[in-house]
């Protein structure tokens, strides 16, 4: 219930902010996804990515970081796409504007829909800061 109550109040706040958020900017890139990290492991059979150890994925301005970030993706290895990204631990998104904050967060890349979940949920923009708990 808390969430729902973060996640309506979070949306009619950057509604209300003429900046664009990260998931509309992200839907609205066709910049590719660049992930970067200390050790990286690629698992063929299960289509996956996972970055370890200052893990950061980026497309356009917004810049997501966790402790781990896990690229699921379809297609050829000459020609994949990534369909959704998990980070967990640690998470930050960063875009013009705002940096929000959570334990976890997955992705929807086609949807462009990110969703935070946690403890310590928050998101700050200036001087202004909005909290939530999971």
């Amino acid at each position: 219930m808390r969430i729902t109550i973060f996640l309506i109040v979070f949306f009619f706040c950057l509604a209300l902010n003429p900046l664009k958020i990260g998931a509309e900017e992200l839907l609205e890139s066709n910049e590719p996804i660049t992930i970067d990290s200390d050790q990286m492991e690629w698992n063929r059979e299960e289509k996956t990515y996972t970055a370890s150890g200052n893990a950061i994925a980026r497309q356009g301005k917004v810049r997501i970081e966790g402790d781990q970030i896990t690229a699921f993706y379809s297609g050829t290895e000459k020609n994949n796409k990534i369909d959704t990204i998990n980070i967990i631990g640690n998470v930050k998104v960063i875009n013009e504007g705002y940096t929000a904050f959570g334990d976890r967060g997955t992705y929807k890349v086609k949807e462009g829909f990110l969703t935070l979940k946690g403890k310590n949920l928050k998101i700050e923009s200036g001087e202004d800061k909005l909290t939530a708990k999971d």
